[in-house]
């Protein structure tokens, strides 16, 4: 992390913004995986479960990162609210490309708070979290992340 050039309380800040919100998405991706059936719908499961376990090195990844600053991680919540109902593989579906989506703006956030190689791997993340969010069907964003700065 050094040689960033910006403020080390300025990325600090924006790296614990997105562990939380890697929290959520381990605890969400853990959430869906539950409510999917490796027999009637075993690629959803297998897809699911890749989002968990790239989410969870993220985290783990940040939480590093952070120690590096000399920054006590933010931990996770007790429990997150999981979309409902979840009863349906569209239903995965839809609450997993929500979580990818709500990724992708806050890896945006990160890239505009780093330089250097935290910024290429936040980037190389918002690719790989944009890509995932079609996968479980949602649109694709010309520039994903970057919420209201796109017109219209």
């Amino acid at each position: 992390m050094s040689g960033t050039g910006l403020a080390s309380e300025q990325v600090a800040d924006a790296l614990q913004r997105v562990l939380a919100v890697e929290h959520a998405a381990v605890w969400t991706f853990g959430s869906l995986g539950a409510a999917t059936s490796a027999s009637a719908t075993p690629l959803l499961l297998a897809r699911v479960e890749r989002a968990w376990t790239a989410h969870r090195g993220r985290r783990d990844r940040l939480h590093a990162l952070l120690l590096d600053l000399g920054q006590q991680p933010v931990g996770s919540q007790a429990a997150y609210a999981v979309p409902s109902p979840l009863g349906r593989p569209v239903d995965v579906e839809r609450a997993a490309a929500r979580v990818e989506l709500a990724g992708t703006q806050a890896w945006a956030f990160l890239i505009a708070s780093t330089t250097s190689g935290t910024r290429r791997w936040a980037a190389g993340v918002l690719g790989e979290l944009a890509v995932s969010a079609v996968a479980f069907g949602a649109e694709p964003e010309p520039l994903p992340g970057a919420g209201d700065l796109v017109g219209s």
